[in-house]
């Protein structure tokens, strides 16, 4: 019964501060990129022969600094960047994509675009070309937000004592 309480507590702590976290920034490779490939990158991106408007949408400096009339994107200000207002307008002379191309954006990618924008825009390398690297596993400390380096578990009998650096017990719990 000790035990289902606990991971009760446990479980409803973890679901609470999951939902008071911060909204993470969209993740370039796997929220942005694939975007851009499907709607923009056929005239925006590395074919120089097929880029249209001077721009390339496929590397930070082009995106930053191309494009016939304003900056297609300024990190950290959505409002403005020529991307979200070209994706936004309903002029059909304007809007990105264009008609004719037969490509929408949904709103959901909208909503990517400026928030990855607003994050500060940062491009990342093609996830082929990263060398992967192993996360650390997050303890049931972790996810409850205390600091585990400055605890100590220790078992005794059928007794948990959780403890600071100082000794000073902060929990028993009977297995």
């Amino acid at each position: 019964m000790i035990r289902l309480s606990l991971l009760l507590t446990l479980l409803a702590a973890f679901c609470t501060s999951s939902l008071l976290a911060a909204p993470e920034a969209p993740d370039f490779n796997r929220d942005i990129r694939p975007i851009l490939s499907e709607n923009c990158f056929h005239c925006h991106g590395p074919d120089a022969k097929a880029r249209e408007a001077d721009l390339r949408l496929d590397t930070f400096h082009g995106a930053t600094t191309g494009g016939e009339f304003a900056d297609p994107v300024v990190p950290g200000k959505p409002g403005e960047s020529e991307v979200i207002v070209r994706i936004n307008t309903d002029d059909p002379d304007e809007i990105m994509p264009p008609p004719d191309a037969k490509r929408i954006l949904t709103t959901k990618q909208k909503t990517l675009l400026r928030d990855w924008i607003a994050s500060g825009a940062e491009y990342e390398d093609h996830w082929a070309w990263v060398t992967p690297q192993r996360p650390t596993a997050p303890t049931i400390l972790h996810l409850l937000g205390i600091d585990h380096e400055r605890l100590t578990f220790r078992y005794q009998g059928r007794q948990f004592r959780l403890t600071d650096v100082h000794g000073k017990v902060i929990k028993d719990v009977m297995a």
